[in-house]
């Protein structure tokens, strides 16, 4: 059909700014006869001639299409090109692969989904066009493909979707790294797309910066604070929640609309489904009722299923968390967008990205709980107590979402080409409550609407463990580089050009290539801003004890608080943070990060910065002042062990050091291909290798520990059920023995566990440990497939035989692919009742492996 067949005159201006036929023609067949706003600018500016972007705008307002075109015009140009499209968040990625495949396989069939096993997949992702993956996933291919691969040679455009997540506190030095290698090391043309950056114009002149530095060219803003379709905030005081949310819900269902409802924890989802369904059920047609009933046995196809989901979808009312089962996760989102499913109780897992047809959404409470460590009995992420001053709750055991968490949540409502308009609301329970979400989340226009406040994107490559690995991923990229170069490419960094660093403040010491005092402590913890923001809260100040070794301060914010520096027991606050120096030290090796509260801030803060303006209060004498600063300086240095991050890597083989220019070494190389921080590794080999552990629940619990490590797991371990997973107890009666884990749990995991031995048994390798090498790569493959030893020949060796068909063959007589393959098909049929195909199937593959081990003596488990 031709073009114009689709348009009439009012969407013509589509021809002045796409002239391509075939993009025209895959942009109609979408349904896409014009264009918005910030895509016409996008394509002024230079979108078909390789300029860059960083597009901020809300959801739906058509901010992926410009990535999306850059792709489509760049494989147009050549069509050997490689592009990429990063998402934060794999979920996402295999639903942006599947919306690739439906609606651009005319111009390329080369579109690559790459979120699992790197060498399962490195022929589809070097024969790929476009590549859709994961921020993480994508520095991986990186780190292991030469950088003179044909490849990486073709690479010509990358889109980074939700490039905010760069200001993760745990992800964002990943993704910070990649940038800048990638305009470092790359001729490309970058896109990069967010919706919730408090900081645009800030972080557009760092990515400026280095395109001009690097590329010789600009990077273009474009900014845009309209929504397609209409998103309402509104934020209620609820004497009674329960009965509010119902009455909102009733609304929301007599207009025929869907809603989510947020709640922190997975009990209080499940518990609110239950509140609420006889309310849905009212309002479900007798067809819904019928379809939801009949569609239950689905959820009977999975082992693992929650039998309270199963039992609640009838109602027309669903809850969704972490522990589902990622299988239930699909089936609910499934039938919540076919508006089956009226209403979804979820935690923050429905947040990130996909797209709901939800009409409302009802934020529950607007904080969380904190996470207590075990082990030490105090908080975690203390550093959140006070970051907004005085807290209306009690600040000790629950925390705020942060703003972009927070408008992530509501901004699943009101979503394009599903509702022309939406509501997204906070409750809360009292007036001060009120006050508090109005004042730190929103601003009001001039029509007293309240208008979202994003929070701004903070480096966090300064941190300890990120510093380690971005050093030494340095070091490997450059293969021999000086201390100059290094400092020159920390110039280069987000954290460096956003923080502008004191001139008192040596670069190389913020960094830790040098000794550090307690002002470059401080900075490394907050910027300017911050400890402008905490001066100001500071309404008195005493000191108990001043010693060499020990100083105890009283500080006033919004209440008192009191911090002891002390040479041996470290530093402690009444609010309960505790930087204990035996913790910090962990198998040889310093803690990956620690924490501040913003007390410990605060009174770093006047010290080092002391302002009479700002702190009229407060008249210190300066020798006293200068005194108590001293004496704190030795002491931090002192409990926090600040090491000088290149002698660490030194002295623990990473790296040499030759007339002051630093080279990996083959253990350097080793981390960095591995995907391993440096101290993980330590840990591995000292921990696991050195050990000789060779007891499978000494290995599982070391496993454990090191995901606890490396932030892969934060719940419980599950190391008992994995023991009877592998010995061949169904999924299903492992829920039952542990109904306190779910399937979406366990299978976590299992797969965080299979990838950590994976990586224990290469690293065994390299240090010539055949004994531990033997057993992590089989204790590997028992948890992949889920079965004993005796297994792992048919498993590994045969498709569409799984744990129950291979225990059905092996009890038959049938251990090893040569016995199937002199066995006969219908002795095979006969012995095992398999369908009389199923077995032809299996028949002709035993053939097949048996005839390629005689060419390739190497396969990968023994036959």
């Amino acid at each position: 059909m031709l073009i114009d067949d689709y348009l009439n005159q009012t969407h013509r201006d589509i021809y002045e700014y796409i002239t391509e036929p075939k993009i025209l023609n895959m942009l109609m067949e979408n349904h896409i006869y014009e264009l918005r706003e910030i895509q016409k600018e996008a394509i002024r500016n230079g979108l078909f001639f390789m300029q860059n972007f960083l597009v901020c705008s809300p959801a739906g307002s058509g901010k992926t299409l410009i990535g999306e075109l850059a792709i489509l015009n760049n494989i147009l140009i050549n069509p050997n090109c490689v592009c990429v499209y990063l998402i934060p968040y794999r979920a996402i990625a295999i639903e942006k692969f599947n919306h690739f495949k439906n609606n651009y396989s005319n111009l390329t069939n080369n579109i690559c989904l790459s979120i699992g096993d790197y060498e399962s997949e490195i022929f589809e992702i070097k024969n790929s066009n476009i590549l859709i993956t994961t921020f993480e996933k994508f520095d991986s291919i990186l780190r292991n493909l030469e950088y003179k691969n044909p490849w990486l040679d073709n690479l010509s455009v990358v889109v980074i979707d939700e490039v905010h997540v760069m200001g993760d506190y745990y992800r964002g030095s990943i993704l910070e790294s990649l940038i800048i290698k990638l305009i470092m090391q790359f001729n490309i043309q970058l896109i990069c797309l967010s919706a919730t950056i408090a900081n645009p114009e800030n972080f557009n002149n760092w990515l400026n910066f280095l395109s001009m530095k690097y590329l010789g060219k600009p990077f273009f803003l474009i900014k845009d604070s309209i929504r397609p379709t209409e998103l309402k905030y509104r934020v209620e005081i609820m004497s009674n929640k329960e009965s509010e949310i119902r009455k909102i819900l009733i609304k929301c269902y007599e207009e025929k609309g869907q809603a989510l409802l947020f709640s922190y924890t997975r009990k209080s989802t499940e518990h609110n489904a239950e509140i609420y369904k006889k309310t849905t059920y009212k309002y479900l047609t007798e067809d819904e009722k019928q379809y939801l009933l009949s569609y239950q046995k689905e959820f009977d196809k999975i082992s693992a299923h929650s039998r309270n989901l199963r039992e609640l979808i009838k109602f027309g009312v669903a809850f969704h968390h972490a522990g589902l089962h990622p299988q239930e996760k699909k089936l609910v989102e499934f039938l919540y967008n076919k508006n089956y499913i009226k209403l979804i109780c979820c935690t923050t897992t429905l947040s990130a990205g996909i797209n709901t047809p939800a009409k409302v959404v009802i934020l529950k409470d607007f904080k969380q709980r904190l996470v207590f460590n075990p082990n030490e009995q105090q908080l975690i992420d203390a550093t959140y107590i006070g970051k907004f001053g005085e807290l209306p709750f009690d600040s000790n055991y629950f925390v705020p979402y942060n703003n972009n968490q927070l408008f992530q949540l509501l901004g699943r409502a009101a979503r394009p080409n599903y509702t022309s308009e939406g509501e997204g609301i906070i409750c809360v329970k009292n007036e001060d409550e009120y006050q508090w979400v109005i004042e730190n989340y929103f601003d009001v226009d001039k029509n007293d609407n309240l208008v979202p406040k994003y929070s701004p994107i903070i480096s966090s490559i300064n941190k300890i463990g990120a510093l380690r690995e971005h050093l030494l991923l340095l070091i490997y990229q450059f293969k021999k580089i000086s201390l100059n170069k290094i400092i020159e490419f920390f110039k280069n960094t987000f954290f460096v050009y956003s923080l502008k660093i004191p001139p008192e403040i040596d670069l190389s010491e913020f960094l830790r290539l040098k000794n550090m005092s307690s002002k470059t402590i401080l900075n490394l913890h907050c910027d300017t801003n911050k400890i402008n923001h905490l001066k100001k809260l500071i309404r008195d100040l005493n000191f108990e004890l001043i010693k060499e070794n020990r100083v105890i301060c009283n500080i006033k914010l919004h209440q008192w608080f009191k911090i002891d520096f002390n040479m041996e027991t470290g530093i402690v606050c009444s609010c309960r943070r505790i930087i204990n120096p035996s913790k910090l030290t962990f198998n040889n090796i310093i803690r990956i990060d620690y924490n501040f509260c913003d007390h410990i801030i605060a009174l770093l803060s006047v010290l080092n910065y002391y302002d009479p303006i700002l702190n009229p209060n407060l008249k210190p004498k300066s020798n006293h002042f200068k005194l108590i600063l001293n004496y704190i300086n030795d002491i931090m240095v002192h409990v926090l062990k600040c090491e000088r991050i290149l002698d660490f890597l030194v002295e623990h083989g990473f790296i040499i050091e030759r007339n002051n220019v630093f080279e990996p070494t083959t253990l350097g190389i080793l981390t960095i291909r591995l995907y391993l921080r440096p101290e993980e590794l330590i840990f591995i080999r000292t921990e696991i290798i050195d050990q000789n552990l060779d007891n499978i629940e000494l290995i599982l619990s070391k496993c454990y520990q090191c995901l606890i490590m490396q932030g892969k797991w934060t719940n419980s371990d599950f190391l008992q059920e994995i023991i009877l997973w592998i010995n061949e107890t169904s999924i299903g009666k492992i829920l039952e023995i542990n109904s306190n884990i779910g399937g979406g749990d366990f299978f976590s995991f299992k797969e965080e566990l299979v990838r950590l031995l994976q990586q224990i048994s290469i690293v065994a390798n390299f240090y010539d440990n055949e004994e531990i090498e033997e057993i992590t790569k089989i204790l590997s493959l028992r948890i992949y497939y889920g079965v004993k030893e005796e297994l792992l020949p048919l498993v590994t060796n045969l498709q569409n035989i799984g744990r129950v068909r291979a225990r059905i063959l092996y009890n038959a007589g049938y251990q090893s692919i040569v016995d199937i393959a002199n066995s006969k098909i219908d002795e095979i049929h006969s012995n095992t009742q398999f369908s009389v195909n199923l077995c032809q199937i299996i028949y002709s593959e035993a053939k097949r492996i048996l005839d390629d081990k005689s060419k390739n003596s190497e396969l990968f488990y023994n036959v």
